[in-house]
């Protein structure tokens, strides 16, 4: 009876052991927090692919999002709080603060009706995928909102967004 008791105890032991050592290799890696999603249509003008790194701070924090379509390739901001009021000398335009290991660029986006998101100027987003293309971990900040942007598995996914598989869905549903 007590060889039976010593043997579980030491299976017990391995397995934690086993546990231990899983977790502390598990947490020792960056997670990707990089989100690509495809969304496939019958006619080419509807499909579209989208990279998206979301907030970890859904009050104080900005999403990241990249939508790309046969024509355009647009990014945009988005925030889940209160919405940022427009400006009585510019409406449909929000300062933004991109700020880099490299610079600092002071810019605008276009405020969407709501003004919980955003659109980035091409040139503003040309600055962005540069830094993050050069691995470079960027913040955002838009008025009462910060978020700071891990570059970690970006190329990866960027590669995946701009050049999708197209798999297609075997099964059509009659409505």
């Amino acid at each position: 009876m007590i060889g039976a008791s010593n043997q579980r105890f030491g299976v017990l032991k391995v397995a934690a052991s086993v546990c231990c050592c899983i977790l502390s290799f598990c947490s020792c890696n960056k997670h990707n927090q990089w989100v690509t999603q495809k969304v496939h249509a019958d006619s080419k003008n509807f499909c579209s692919t989208k990279l998206s790194y979301p907030t970890e701070n859904p009050l104080a924090g900005i999403d990241l999002e990249l939508l790309k379509t046969e024509q355009t390739l647009d990014m945009f901001l988005a925030i889940h709080n209160r919405p940022i009021p427009s400006r009585p000398d510019s409406p449909n335009k929000i300062p933004l603060k991109i700020e880099s290991k490299s610079r600092t660029l002071s810019t605008e986006v276009i405020r969407h009706a709501g003004g919980q998101k955003f659109t980035v100027e091409p040139s503003d987003r040309e600055f962005i995928l540069e830094c993050l293309n050069s691995q470079e971990v960027i913040s955002l900040v838009l008025p009462g909102y910060k978020t700071t942007i891990d570059p970690n598995g970006f190329l990866q996914s960027y590669e995946r967004f701009i050049h999708p598989t197209s798999l297609r869905n075997p099964f059509h549903l009659p409505f």
